[in-house]
């Protein structure tokens, strides 16, 4: 398994999750805006899938 940095952040009810490379240089960073995806109550949980 593959360790990688993460990391994310919220604004309102919008969340976005923030990738860094896998390996200095390897230009596979990235985000992803999950938009209206939480609520407003700041409890939600967002589950991603595990990948192999």
């Amino acid at each position: 398994m593959v360790q990688t940095r993460q990391s994310s952040s919220r604004s309102g009810i919008d969340a976005t999750l923030v990738f860094a490379e896998s390996a200095p240089g390897a230009g596979d960073s990235g985000s992803v805006l999950l938009q209206g995806e939480t609520g407003t109550a700041g409890n939600e949980t967002i589950t991603l899938p595990a990948t192999r």
